[in-house]
């Protein structure tokens, strides 16, 4: 990609210098191509795209404006090459023989290749690995990552994806994105479920009370349609850990809060929204910065109000915003 961005460079070099020569000698582009409808005396406008940027370049015949232009030109080129896939772990929809489960982010892992493509054989330092490169987990969480996950597997070193479809064990009733298990496909990305979700996010940037609405919202459905709707407690912490998840992978830990459209994009892409500018995370996220969040999710579904904050004080069972 640097190879590119410098040649894109020498060749903006060139055409200033060309464009330069030109105009101190008095020649329009009228006096070089008379028959081109499109070009007009002493103006040339064109326009590239790069990497979903559309940079518009107008060229008025003085320098001054030429050297205004070619700011913005190397500013988007070098926009377009921070936003690229890691290296080595394009984007790449499954295949027909390839596992996926309930869970956006792991099927997305598995779609750039930070797990096995083909969602098999997913063992321990497997998912720290990908946990760590893809979202800057530390060691001790993708652990406990695993070790949640492995009970689907028991008596095993790894899990594959279709596993996790089993119902009541990792998967649940009143998911944000997927269809309960009782109507049938519990695991494949389900529109209709999902736009029912997203009623209740109002703003263009996600807050806790917006997300927990739309936790609530989802259980209230189920509840009232689903005859064998199930939710126990340790499923409750599940869930929040996993409405929490957008923060962890894309928001601001700290404000809690999270851009709508990225959100929207991972679980409608099961994709990381690097083509929308997003980027790992520098800070190494920890098992205490997931519980802070799961409970700012956890307060705001509380819909008994008081004076003053609801306070959490009992210790949740971690989920970690994953399954």
């Amino acid at each position: 990609m640097m190879m590119i961005v410098q040649v894109i460079g020498l060749t903006m070099q060139l055409l200033y210098c060309c464009l330069r020569f030109l105009l101190r000698k008095g020649v329009t582009l009228m006096d070089l191509n008379t028959s081109s409808p499109l070009c007009e005396k002493d103006t040339l406008s064109s326009s590239s795209t790069h990497s979903g940027f559309l940079v518009s370049i107008n060229y008025k015949h003085t320098i001054e404006t030429m050297r205004l232009i070619s700011l913005p030109v190397t500013l988007s080129i070098a926009l377009a090459a921070a936003i690229e896939p890691p290296e080595g772990h394009p984007w790449l929809a499954p295949g027909p023989n390839d596992y996926r489960g309930p869970c956006p982010m792991l099927n997305t892992l598995s779609n750039h290749q930070f797990l096995p493509h083909d969602g098999r054989n997913i063992t321990k330092d497997t998912l720290i690995s990908a946990l760590s490169s893809a979202l800057n987990f530390n060691e001790s969480l993708g652990a406990l990552m695993f070790d949640t996950a492995i009970i689907i597997n028991p008596n095993a070193t790894f899990f594959t994806l279709d596993q996790l479809n089993k119902h009541g064990i990792l998967e649940h009733d009143a998911s944000l994105s997927r269809s309960d298990a009782f109507f049938g496909n519990n695991h494949v990305f389900n529109e209709t479920i999902f736009n029912e979700t997203k009623l209740y996010w109002t703003g263009e940037i996600l807050d806790a009370n917006m997300l927990a609405n739309g936790k609530v919202a989802r259980q209230l459905s189920s509840k009232a349609f689903n005859p064998n709707y199930t939710f126990t407690s340790t499923v409750e912490s599940f869930s929040l850990g996993e409405v929490s998840a957008p923060i962890i992978a894309f928001g601001d830990l700290e404000a809690v809060t999270v851009n709508r459209t990225l959100v929207e994009y991972f679980f409608e892409n099961e994709r990381f929204p690097t083509e929308l500018g997003w980027s790992t995370r520098t800070e190494s996220v920890t098992i205490d910065k997931i519980l802070r969040l799961s409970q700012a999710i956890g307060n705001a579904s509380n819909l008994i109000t008081t004076s003053k904050a609801v306070v959490s004080t009992r210790r949740r069972d971690l989920h970690a915003g994953i399954y």
